[in-house]
């Protein structure tokens, strides 16, 4: 495995804030650089700027033991939340307020995306890849190419049209190693440029947002990580090929990316304890220990890697975690889930307006078990998350949703950790007002194919959110409820005709289908109309006028409860319990029909079986904002479903029984004419002479 020209040729940056959570608090709080500053969490420290660390202040060091050693010293603490944590939260947090408040990292996640938003200014032809909060990687060939192609030194990608900083002036901190670059060699050209758009990186992160960081720049990804770290802070260094030998040669196997762990410790049982000794192995003893992974631990300790720059800014997960002495109080781990849920909810909605996301699945993390280990080990459970509104779940059902399935969980208490994630994004509507409810109301209403089936128009349409336009969407229920019910007949019509004498079962069982689908398409245009309404609203099945919902919305239904429900009788207690409408099925396993049903004048939908008497008063109950007319109209328009489905269903229910007759006459005959036959053979036999 052997390094290509091409792979010298790229140009690699990474950029790595110096001290990150000291700087964004001092900048916030207005405490000098030159002050020794430490950021707490608890009783310990999590980070400490460079003028700590020269007074002998290390991360994980106790606060008081840290004072003592530096009576200056400014400790900032981490934002809380949770409890009566205050605005600030600088001084006044105290050990024991970890019982009821937990850390938050959102100023260094928006203070990191600020940071990003600066490197695609200044560099907008960059590949950019978030490595982590508080350090990226940049692929800046590209731009590379196009400076050293523009023979006058103009048309650089760069936003500003100033020149390019030279490596030698004082602000830029450059460091080469193995001497100075030599600007006629190729590969080390590119560098150079490469270390001026790095020098005009940091510049512009400084005057834009007062941060300071050092980078690295070399041919690869391995390299510059391990050149950013070498001259720190405020500082940057680069590696041309020519330094690798004598710089891995001595280079510890703890600072090459992958060589901790498990590997870093094989090879530290082989005597191996830095690059130049892993090279110094014959490669059979390589070969013996490490399988096929030889060659690649081989080409790495030499400097070399292939890795591409990808672009990831957008996180793959989101997570919330507090971990917790024992408990089996209830009432305290659903506050904690709440706090929790309120986390996550913040971070998915900054998300959903950054990326124009949403996450699909939720999960619940617990250890639970107790005991002098404080658990036994963390476990899991994973649900769809709750049904969208417009800025997402809210605090209320994501918090009701995990307890749902933390009470499932038989061996959560006691338990010492909770954790809420949110995962599997999928990108939303292209643009606001495009949702799913444009799939079903669109330019035109809802026609009948030549099956009798309804099918909406597929053209999207921006739903309007003045009075007039929520009267459109009435009216477009109302048409099509009214082409659901105007395609029945003619559909039992045409199934009618096809049945087969041969095989009236699967004639039967098409036709039951083709008589629920319009029905079942109406019913789902209507329960997605929900997704794309403002948080903290609802709609009716039978009234799409946005009413007022309580905090902790009835979405939350959409998870499966193990109940069976029973059509026509759960749903009040359904929603007298805070749980949503049922997602109940008819045991004929036909589609269901939509009817609603009310507490505290608001409307739910709901698929029961009801009767007429409660078809009627479901849908003449409070709550309805529609005038007398429309009302009426649609009343009446569900009603008439209702008894048309019964119809139907009476008529299959005919046509299958009638089948099952004629199957059974048959299967008579034909053990009757085969008794018959039967006695005939005994009879000629019994005349017959004996051989």
């Amino acid at each position: 495995m052997a390094s290509t020209a091409r792979n010298r040729t790229r140009v690699i940056l990474h950029v790595d804030l110096d001290a990150f959570y000291c700087q964004v608090e001092m900048k916030r709080v207005g405490i000098p650089a030159h002050v020794p500053c430490a950021v707490q969490q608890w009783d310990g420290l999590i980070a400490v700027n460079y003028p700590a660390r020269a007074a002998g202040i290390t991360r994980h060091m106790r606060r008081a033991e840290a004072k003592a050693k530096c009576p200056e010293l400014q400790c900032v603490h981490v934002e809380t939340i949770g409890g009566d944590a205050a605005a600030g939260n600088d001084i006044a947090v105290t050990w024991e307020d970890r019982k009821t408040q937990k850390a938050c990292l959102e100023r260094y996640r928006v203070a990191s995306a600020e940071i990003i938003a600066v490197f695609h200014e200044v560099a907008p032809g960059a590949i950019v890849e978030k490595a982590s909060i508080d350090e990226a990687y940049l692929d800046v060939t590209s731009i590379v190419d196009v400076h050293l192609r523009a023979s006058d030194g103009e048309g650089t990608l760069l936003a500003s049209s100033a020149q390019l900083p030279a490596l030698e002036s004082p602000g830029c901190g450059n460091h080469v190693i193995g001497g100075a670059l030599d600007l006629g060699s190729e590969f080390e050209s590119r560098l150079a440029v490469g270390g001026q758009l790095a020098c005009q990186l940091r510049t512009a992160v400084k005057d834009k947002l007062g941060y300071s960081c050092s980078a690295g720049v070399a041919c690869n990804k391995l390299m510059a990580k391990i050149a950013s770290a070498m001259h720190k802070p405020n500082q940057q260094t680069v590696i041309p090929p020519r330094a690798l030998p004598d710089l891995m040669k001595d280079m510890p196997l703890k600072k090459i990316r992958n060589f901790g762990g498990k590997l870093g410790a094989e090879l530290q049982a082989l005597g191996c304890s830095t690059a130049g000794e892993v090279l110094a192995l014959a490669p059979a003893t390589l070969h013996q220990h490490f399988g096929e992974r030889a060659p690649w631990i081989l080409y790495t300790v030499q400097g070399n890697s292939d890795e591409p720059v990808q672009v990831k800014e957008r996180p793959k997960s989101m997570l919330a975690a507090k971990s917790f002495e024992p408990s089996s109080d209830m009432a305290a781990l659903e506050r904690w889930a709440t706090i929790l849920a309120e986390e996550l909810a913040e971070r998915m909605a900054a998300d959903n307006k950054l990326f124009n996301r949403r996450p699909k699945s939720l999960h619940l993390h617990y250890r639970g078990g107790g005991g002098g280990g404080w658990g036994n080990g963390d476990r899991s459970k994973s649900c769809p998350m709750p049904r969208f509104l417009k800025a997402g779940p809210t605090a209320p059902i994501i918090c009701e949703t995990v307890m749902r399935l933390f009470r499932k969980c038989p061996d959560a208490l006691p338990c010492t950790r909770l954790a809420v994630a949110a995962s599997d994004f999928e990108d939303g509507p292209l643009s606001e007002g495009q949702g799913s409810i444009t799939k079903f109301f669109g330019a035109g209403s809802g026609t009948s194919n030549s099956k009798g089936e309804v099918s909406m128009s597929s053209q999207p349409a921006v739903v309007p959110k003045s009075t007039s336009g929520l009267r459109s969407k009435q009216a477009a229920v109302v048409s099509m409820f009214k082409a659901a019910k105007a395609s029945a007949p003619s559909s039992a019509t045409t199934a009618a005709a096809s049945v087969n004498a041969a095989s009236p079962s699967a004639a039967i069982q098409q036709e039951d289908s083709r008589d629920n689908s319009a029905m079942s398409d109406a019913a789902n245009a209507v329960s997605n109309q929900e997704e794309e309404l403002p948080l903290g609203t609802h709609v009716a099945a039978t009234d799409m006028t946005a009413s007022p919902s309580p905090a902790a919305d009835v979405n939350s239904s959409r998870l499966k409860e193990d109940t069976s429900c029973q059509p026509s009788t759960d749903a009040a207690q359904h929603v007298q319990d805070g749980l949503g409408p049922p997602d109940c099925e008819e045991a004929s396993g036909a589609a269901a029909q939509v009817s609603s049903n009310v507490k505290d004048g608001l409307t739910f939908s709901h698929v029961p079986n009801c009767s007429d008497e409660q078809c009627s008063d479901a849908h003449a109950a409070p709550g309805n904002f529609l005038s007398d007319v429309d009302l009426a109209e649609q009343k009446q328009i569900m009603h008439d479903l209702w008894l048309e489905r019964n119809a139907l269903s009476s008529k299959v229910a005919a046509k299958r029984s009638a089948a099952a007759t004629k199957t059974s006459n048959k299967r008579s005959k034909l053990s009757t004419t085969g008794k018959g036959k039967q006695t005939q053979l005994s009879a000629l036999l019994k005349k017959a002479s004996p051989p």
